[in-house]
């Protein structure tokens, strides 16, 4: 039985004058790459010819799963209270295995379309397993996939109802490509496997959106994200480490057209629908120039590590990193560590320093958005011994010294930093976000050196020169209603939804607007 806590009722008239309504999430696809080569890309460039919409920014950080939940809610992380970053050094992803995705149920815009009497079909919704009944048909596939070779992967799928799978011939388990870095002699069969998953996640959604009755229909596609971590470098000319024209260089402008023509087949399959293309975040070069944030508080008093076994243990690994970083043995490790869990918590220990707030010290940088040269982070404060207006005190004082900071150029270091609360207010903030927040300026990322200089390099860029980036796309077509709103957030997708099909929305207390500007 379907069921959502939303008990009002919708405009039926409103239901009867509106199309059906077609969505297609692509996890990073990128504004900016777009518009590079939307020569190559007729589909998305008629979109955006007839489209007033174009970017929306995502939340913040700007990762997938909370992205992905607040596109489905309406609400920002701080108000899903969901929140999980991959990371390198992470094979077992224990945090993402304890999420439980039933907690949004009820409040998705498939759970509340539904309850207003609306046929949803609901392919592959990111986090979302095993799912759940719904008033029509999910296809739910699990994040935890598992690592058959350097290649690919298998995950588990459950559908809703349960005999979608022998009526559409659905695999219980489906192919994948593997997240992590494959090698540079399994980049080629890396690239084109993950072609071949397209094509059968394509298939699948095609035959559902083709048989299936439905209002409302939602698939989601997530390995252009995975291609443009792993490849960024070999498409950017720009990127310090470009290799110059290698058969590696055309993939991501290839996936992108791959990309272009599975949109065109969706569209021409439901001519009559009202359409929506969007993404939760989009795609740049990961910083390649860090700040060490640990070392700074190191340097203001605020994290102890001066003992001389701690000094020697710093310089040790500042140095391995620098001969792994010269050598380019970042990719061994990396591999080895995606194979045994020790070696990966020696790897990420090795990148990051230890993740706890060492004895003594009263401050230090959170492993909160993974062990990743993003320009966003996190620092956490002891809280343990002192009081809260002590506590203040210091995170008020960390905030104030780091403000104030500047890149060698002398420009401001920080786009911004401040209390958490502050930052990202809502009901689950004390929860999922540290104690105090920044973004870096463009162009720099987090850095862990301890004992080092203020300034570096990351360590890792040539097996994850890809990172996200604030803004993702949001192109509609064939909705017949004016477009009111030009500054948009991947937030306004629910209620979007929901205004569309004259859903009531005034009391679920959404951090999303419609585009409509009917709120």
């Amino acid at each position: 039985m379907w069921e959502s806590g939303l008990e009002s009722r919708p405009d039926q008239d409103r239901i009867a004058m509106e199309k059906r309504l077609l969505i297609i999430g692509i996890d990073s696809l990128d504004p900016e790459v777009i518009l590079q080569e939307r020569h190559q890309l007729p589909v998305l460039s008629r979109l955006i010819d007839a489209s007033l919409t174009y970017r929306a920014s995502s939340v913040f950080p700007a990762d997938t799963i909370p992205a992905w939940v607040s596109i489905y809610t309406g609400l920002l992380p701080a108000n899903h209270g969901i929140s999980y970053a991959f990371d390198l050094f992470d094979p077992d992803r224990k945090g993402l295995a304890g999420i439980d995705s039933s907690r949004i149920r009820g409040s998705t815009f498939w759970d509340i379309t539904g309850t207003a009497g609306l046929r949803s079909v609901i392919v592959q919704p990111m986090l979302v397993y095993p799912g759940w009944p719904i008033k029509g048909v999910m296809v739910c596939r699990s994040p935890m996939d598992r690592r058959l070779n350097w290649i690919e992967t298998e995950s588990d799928i459950t559908t809703h109802p349960k005999d979608t799978t022998e009526r559409y011939a659905i695999p219980l388990r489906f192919r994948g490509i593997w997240g992590g870095y494959p090698g540079r002699l399994n980049l080629g069969r890396w690239v084109h496997h993950g072609l071949e998953i397209l094509e059968e996640e394509k298939r699948m959604g095609l035959t559902l959106l083709r048989e299936e009755s439905w209002d409302l229909f939602f698939i989601y596609l997530s390995i252009l994200d995975i291609i443009q971590h792993r490849l960024w470098r070999f498409h950017d000319t720009g990127d310090p480490t470009y290799p110059g024209e290698t058969e590696m260089a055309p993939v991501i402008k290839g996936y992108y057209r791959a990309m272009d023509a599975l949109i065109g087949e969706f569209l021409r399959s439901a001519p009559d629908a009202g359409v929506i293309v969007m993404s939760d975040h989009g795609h740049g070069r990961r910083p390649v120039k860090t700040v060490n944030v640990n070392e700074i508080l190191r340097r203001n008093g605020y994290l102890s590590s001066n003992h001389l076994t701690e000094k020697l243990a710093a310089k040790v690994r500042n140095a391995v990193l620098a001969v792994i970083d010269h050598l380019g043995g970042e990719e061994i490790l990396i591999r080895v560590s995606a194979a045994f869990s020790p070696i990966a918590r020696f790897g990420g220990s090795l990148y990051s320093g230890d993740p706890a707030i060492p004895p003594g010290s009263r401050a230090c940088l959170s492993r909160f958005a993974g062990i990743k040269s993003y320009p966003h982070g996190g620092i956490e404060i002891r809280r343990e011994g002192i009081s809260d207006q002590e506590y203040e005190k210091v995170r008020g004082a960390i905030i104030t010294s780091l403000e104030s900071l500047s890149t060698p150029n002398g420009e401001p270091l920080f786009d911004f930093i401040g209390r958490r609360e502050d930052v990202a207010p809502g009901s689950y903030s004390d929860e999922i976000y540290p104690d105090i927040l920044f973004r870096l300026r463009d162009g720099w990322g987090v850095g862990w050196d301890l004992h080092s200089d203020i300034f570096g390099r990351a360590h890792d860029h040539r097996v994850a020169s890809g990172g996200h980036t604030a803004h993702g796309v949001l192109l509609v077509h064939n909705l017949n209603r004016d477009i009111r709103r030009k500054t948009l957030s991947i937030t306004d997708l629910s209620p979007t939804i929901l205004d569309y099909f004259g859903i009531p929305r005034q009391d679920l207390n959404l951090d999303g607007k419609s585009i409509f500007g009917s709120d």
